[in-house]
């Protein structure tokens, strides 16, 4: 009996009997994968697709959210004094309103950036495809050293 079932992850069950296709959920160049034979256990890395574009990416990103930590520090330091200024009344309470909603515009892009730097290392994990299950490699129908999420093909199959 067969399942048609996709589950997230790119793992289709064949066969109630546990054996399934493993597919990429990202392209590029595999720079490990088990042999036909191998044993594997559940949660164990059978195939690691390179990572390099997505460490600079999140390097990149990384940057950019130090950089807004400083502009956000920098912000609510400036609101600090202001408020002290507006407390002896010397500024008036619109100059102290601005400097605040430009902190509050700071700290909306520091989270915006953290999220996108969050994503970045989650989207990490799809590099590295581990076992579903205990088995052993029993295929490996297209050997490739490249993946293509456009154009999937089965990576392995495990029984």
């Amino acid at each position: 009996m067969k399942l048609n079932r996709l589950f997230i992850g790119a793992i289709v069950p064949l066969t109630l009997l546990n054996a399934i296709d493993i597919y990429p959920e990202v392209s590029g160049k595999i720079t490990y994968l088990k042999n036909v034979g191998d044993s594997v256990n559940k949660g164990e890395k059978i195939i690691q697709i390179n990572t390099k574009q997505i460490d600079a990416t999140i390097k990149k990103e990384e940057a950019k959210l130090a950089y807004f930590k400083i502009i956000l520090d920098d912000k609510r330091l400036i609101e600090s004094q202001n408020q002290e200024l507006y407390e002896s009344t010397v500024l008036p309470k619109r100059d102290l309103d601005i400097i605040k909603l430009e902190r509050e515009l700071a700290e909306a892009k520091y989270n915006e950036q953290k999220a996108l730097v969050d994503f970045y290392k989650i989207e990490k994990q799809k590099y590295s495809i581990v076992s579903p299950i205990k088995g052993s490699v029993s295929d490996i129908p297209n050997p490739r050293n490249v993946t293509n999420i456009h154009q999937p093909q089965i990576l392995m199959k495990i029984k």
